[in-house]
């Protein structure tokens, strides 16, 4: 469920990203016009193939107990310690990984990102987070050897 979850909003995603590269709308204008298609799709849906069979009332079924997530202590649900979770890692991931300063070139500047060394094509991502564990690990194989106290690595965060 939360690997279709993922893939919705990566999807919902999709109609902002085109508009924004291909037809140089704002993204933020875009994404908040998709809120009232997205208000209208749920109502579509109530009122249509989710509405409960047994009810003349517009609202789904009552979910079955195995799909909610457990509760920690009674009113308490696990749901916020995950959400918790991801609010955390989203914010490592943008304020202290490299691919977080990676975006914040890339969205001050493409060109100068280019010129200072920043991907700005193809999976960049994946790549940049590969060369900061190797360069921190690089980094590690020399201290180990020369016996001495450790660099002040820039990617120690990693």
């Amino acid at each position: 469920m939360v690997l279709a979850a993922l893939a919705g909003g990566l999807l919902w995603a999709v109609p902002p990203l085109f508009l924004k590269l291909k037809i140089s709308i704002n993204e933020i204008i875009s994404s908040l016009m998709l809120n009232y298609v997205a208000g209208d799709f749920l109502l579509h849906l109530v009122y249509g193939s989710w509405k409960d069979p047994k009810d003349a009332f517009p609202h789904s079924p009552k979910f079955p107990d195995f799909v909610h997530l457990p509760d920690i202590v009674s009113g308490f649900s696990s749901a916020i310690v995950f959400a918790a979770a991801a609010a955390v890692a989203a914010w490592w991931l943008v304020e202290r990984s490299r691919v977080g300063l990676y975006l914040r070139f890339i969205y001050a500047s493409e060109s100068v990102a280019t010129a200072v060394g920043a991907l700005c094509g193809g999976c960049w991502p994946a790549r940049c987070c590969c060369r900061a564990r190797w360069e921190a690990w690089r980094a590690s194989m020399r201290w180990a050897r020369s016996n001495q106290n450790p660099p002040d690595c820039p990617h120690q965060h990693l």
